[in-house]
């Protein structure tokens, strides 16, 4: 074994270990202070719900320990008008005309649709982003008051789809 932390580090990040983030902040928390790590920020599912309407879909960056669809289960159990059905497809090469349909129908029956992945879904982003500028920019378009849609991406240096229709953050 190599000898020094530092060096143990590296062969982490050589290795690509999925404990290196851990061992990062063991490192950093070793050589400085506690108080340098900051928390993580948690995710306020309530307030995001809360501020989605049914023109304002919500996009979600993931992070590695999120769990995106359980906690927005849990909380459309829980949120204001009683129980929500949600709906989830995880996208993919080939997925992009069943989540279409799927949102056209949350869209008319007024549930809950959660896309899940959509940096994965590739050229569909396009036709997805025409989508939701057609359907939910107040054209004439009726959507169920009852409708959200919620978007999880992972974290990219471009955004894949354009920012324009998606809820600002809430303040908390």
């Amino acid at each position: 074994w190599l000898p020094g932390r530092f060096n143990q580090l590296l062969l982490l990040r050589a290795i690509k270990s999925p404990r290196l983030s851990w061992a990062l902040r063991q490192y950093i928390g070793s050589k400085l202070s506690r108080d340098c790590l900051a928390s993580r920020p948690t995710l306020n599912m309530k307030s995001l719900c809360a501020a989605s309407t049914c023109r304002t879909p919500t996009l979600l960056i993931l992070s590695v320990t999120a769990d995106v669809a359980f906690e927005l289960m849990r909380e459309a159990e829980l949120f204001q008008d009683g129980p929500h059905e949600v709906h989830t497809i995880s996208c993919g090469p080939s997925t992009g005309q069943r989540a279409q349909r799927l949102l056209e129908d949350g869209m008319q029956r007024g549930f809950w649709v959660l896309l899940q992945n959509c940096h994965l879904a590739g050229d569909w982003l396009l036709t997805l982003d025409h989508l939701l500028e057609s359907s939910l920019s107040n054209n004439g378009v009726v959507v169920h008051e009852g409708f959200r849609l919620f978007v999880t991406v992972a974290p990219a240096p471009v955004a894949p789809l354009s920012c324009t229709f998606f809820a600002p953050l809430p303040k908390d």
